[in-house]
């Protein structure tokens, strides 16, 4: 069984709009080198995975769900940093308690610890509102044209779906009015039946862009809550463990570290004593596997310390502390021992014609439009033509201040999320 090479559905291989892809129909598809170089390197984590927990994987990977898709490459990840590493991993281990068992068990040497795997992400209310805008971006993609590109970059939703037609004949008519290519971005607002849209026309980039969809600015409290509630509602399924527990968490929007390490160290202490430590990735998709920071979060003083072995495979990679108890590694294309242009520069390029096992990236993948809370309006940026990830630099990771409350959100993301891992 192969991750890419037959999809469970045979209407997965169906040519769709560039906005309707789900992650794995984009990398099947492969429409950039950088892409191919993703494909090859989750295959390959992919045939490392033990035989019983390959279905599973490949099935939700597949799903047309981007959350359900990222929670098991978020899987496929941990388990390819571990096993790269000289780790044994046991999948589902049995803890000699009754109930929920944990993802991984995880032994190197005279250590082990166990491993959960937990997705945080836009709520299913956010993902629903994103795609009733697909019968909207279906004209964009209609009326691409090659000297310029159209983007949908504010909707405020009313009932049902809008007039389409309508909408078609007026983006055309606006159009046709517009120097090819203007020599300015360009803003047209379009009201009927409760909807308001903002497009947006530009001269064609000569990149491949993919969809990007920039969330709304939501409450900062209320997000924090959400994690925090997260978190928390999976601890309390493993209440005693004969092992340290790891909480893996993955963030499927990027947000502020200094705020979220703030946020982790103020509720660690809160959680079962089994856990030891938070390892946590923000914004992480396949194509930014060598891009996206870690944080490990570990808090004095509990019953069982943060493993050694998992600290010191994250200070071997470049992690440094930024404050106590919490290690951030700005450099993790050395996990996987990958250039750090990888997949997208010469070295990357390179590496793939030298056939070197290589993991990693360079872009966001355009997840999930968010509501605010309060709102009907979602802010998206949308261009029609092909999807090609846009490039997102590593945030710098100041030392964390004194206080231990809450700083600030860079994109909050939704305010609850779904059961992921």
């Amino acid at each position: 069984m192969r991750l890419f090479a037959t999809p469970p559905e045979p209407h997965s291989t169906r040519p769709v709009a560039p906005h309707r892809e789900t992650i794995a129909q984009r990398l099947m598809r492969c429409a950039t080198p950088a892409d191919s170089r993703i494909r090859s390197l989750l295959e390959s984590w992919f045939v490392r995975l033990p035989e019983p927990a390959r279905s599973d994987i490949r099935s939700r990977f597949w799903e047309r769900d981007a959350r359900l898709a990222l929670a098991a490459f978020w899987e496929l990840y941990l388990h390819e940093v571990f096993r790269r590493h000289g780790y044994q991993l046991m999948l589902h281990p049995a803890t000699g308690q009754s109930g929920a068992r944990p993802d991984f068990l995880v032994i190197r040497a005279n250590e082990a610890f166990y491993v959960e795997a937990l997705v945080h992400a836009p709520s299913t209310e956010a993902w629903r509102a994103q795609r009733r805008l697909y019968p909207i971006l279906d004209v964009l993609h209609e009326l691409q044209h090659p000297t310029i590109t159209i983007r949908l970059v504010q909707a405020e939703q009313g009932n049902g779906t809008p007039p389409l037609r309508e909408l078609r004949e007026a983006l055309r008519s606006w159009i046709v009015t517009l120097a090819a290519p203007p020599p300015a971005p360009q803003r047209f607002v379009w009201q009927r039946g409760g909807w308001t849209l903002e497009f947006e026309v530009t001269p064609a980039s000569e990149t491949d862009d993919r969809p990007a969809l920039t969330l709304a600015t939501a409450d900062e409290t209320r997000v924090h809550r959400a994690i925090a509630a997260k978190v928390q509602a999976k601890a309390r399924r493993f209440r005693s463990l004969r092992h340290p527990l790891v909480l893996a968490l993955s963030l499927a929007q990027p947000v502020d570290f200094r705020s979220l390490a703030d946020l982790l160290i103020e509720l660690l202490p809160r959680l079962p004593d089994p856990v030891s430590a938070v390892l946590a990735a923000s914004g992480l998709t396949p194509w930014t596997i060598g891009q996206t920071p870690i944080v490990l979060c570990s808090a004095p003083g509990r019953q069982h310390r943060v493993p050694a072995s998992l600290r010191t495979l994250l200070e071997q990679a470049g992690a440094v502390p930024c404050a106590p108890g919490v290690w951030v590694l700005e450099t993790p294309w050395r996990l996987f021992g990958l250039p750090a242009d990888w997949p997208d520069g010469s070295s990357a390029e390179a590496t793939s014609r030298c056939g070197t096992e290589c993991p990693g990236t360079g872009a966001v993948l355009p997840f999930l439009g968010a509501m605010n809370a309060h709102s009907r309006t979602t802010r998206i940026v949308a261009s029609v033509g092909s999807l090609a990830p846009l490039k997102r630099m590593p945030a710098a990771i100041p030392a964390r201040r004194n206080s231990t409350t809450s700083g600030r959100t860079a994109s909050p993301g939704a305010t609850t999320g779904i059961p992921g891992g």
